[in-house]
């Protein structure tokens, strides 16, 4: 172990990144020395700095994969349009976009692209949000999770700009969420959940401030929104400003989850044990 821990802090990483990265990757104690260094060497020139913890992120991710793996995810992100350079800073910006599997950057929710022209269909949305500041890890991340919201579409230039106007941040991950949720649904379906909130008291400000806190809010439909309201303020006897501070409980599951927890609260509210919030 203290050849590896020695290179460590030989390189400038901090006491608590060295623990952090072998507790989550044990194994790196018994790496042979000669090629941890090698390894240590490789993630420097890549342009991180030792003394921040996306180093020993990109080291964790590096270790757990061989060059052929890597070249194998490489040329994954390779076929959806982004250079070479582009994949290096994602994953400067974000080592863990290196941590799924190939097949998943490839397999997840890809069909739908992969029946259309990715040039026309896909380049051209991808380049709308790099037009806009949108960091590479972000548009990869959005990638990963939702392909589909880079389909063609009419909209999508308006709806960047829509969700800017918003007050949402091009460098933050929650404006392509936000980007993503309207490009699911659509301006009569947005206007038709804005009046089921409006119903329980909320303002358009505080429908808009909900949604860029937690924006899948607006992907809940109109009766799981309502039910969620319903619970809460007619069953529970609570405001309903708490899901302004706590949106995503209209995303959880009503039945499952909410109403069992609830249970629990009243019967601890009864014994004194909790207090009501508001």
């Amino acid at each position: 172990m203290a050849p590896n821990v020695n290179i460590f802090r030989e390189n400038g990483v901090p006491e608590s990144n060295i623990i952090t990265f072998l507790q989550t990757q044990p194994r790196a104690s018994f790496v042979n020395p000669v090629l941890f260094r090698e390894l240590v060497e490789e993630v420097k020139e890549m342009g991180f700095n030792p003394s921040t913890m996306k180093f020993a992120e990109a080291l964790h991710v590096l270790q757990a994969m061989s060059k052929s793996t890597w070249e194998r995810k490489f040329n994954a992100y390779q076929k959806w349009g982004l250079s070479g350079d582009r994949i290096c800073l994602a994953f400067r910006r974000n080592p863990w976009c290196m941590a799924v599997s190939e097949d998943k950057i490839m397999r997840i929710n890809f069909l739908g692209i992969l029946q259309r022209n990715i040039e026309t269909c896909v380049a051209p949305n991808i380049n709308i949000f790099r037009e806009n500041g949108v960091s590479e890890s972000n548009i990869i991340t959005l990638l990963q999770c939702q392909p589909n919201a880079f389909l063609c579409a009419v909209r999508f230039r308006e709806i960047v700009e829509e969700v800017k106007e918003m007050g949402f941040n091009p460098l933050r991950l929650k404006f392509a969420l936000a980007v993503f949720t309207l490009r699911a649904i659509s301006k009569s379906t947005l206007e038709r959940k804005v009046n089921v909130y409006k119903k329980w008291g909320w303002s358009e400000d505080e429908i808009y401030l909900t949604f860029r806190r937690h924006q899948w809010c607006m992907m809940a439909s109109e009766d799981k929104i309502m039910r969620v309201m319903d619970f809460y303020v007619n069953n529970m006897g609570m405001e309903s400003s708490l899901l302004i501070k706590n949106p995503e409980l209209v995303n959880f599951n009503l039945e499952k989850r909410l109403i069992p927890r609830g249970l629990v609260f009243q019967v601890l509210l009864s014994k004194g044990l909790v207090k009501k919030v508001s």
